[in-house]
């Protein structure tokens, strides 16, 4: 099962950073189940749905992180 051991996020560039071990892919998903980016970054720049959250997928179980949610300006 993947283990996260640090989420960065960075307002400036507008991304989001996970650093895992045991992750075979990282996958974003928006609202729904449809993934909307894949990788350990998400660039959010011109991302405009109200949230994201990331599916880790790993050999023996996939961890998930608690939505990160986005205010629009």
């Amino acid at each position: 099962m993947p283990r996260i051991s640090e989420i960065t996020v960075d307002s400036n560039a507008k991304t989001i950073t996970i650093t895992a071990s045991g992750a075979n892919s990282i996958s974003w998903v928006g609202p729904g189940t449809s993934a909307v980016a894949s990788g350990a970054t998400l660039n959010f720049s011109k991302y405009t749905k109200p949230f994201v959250r990331a599916v880790l997928d790993g050999s023996s179980g996939d961890s998930f992180t608690q939505p990160f949610g986005f205010v629009q300006k």
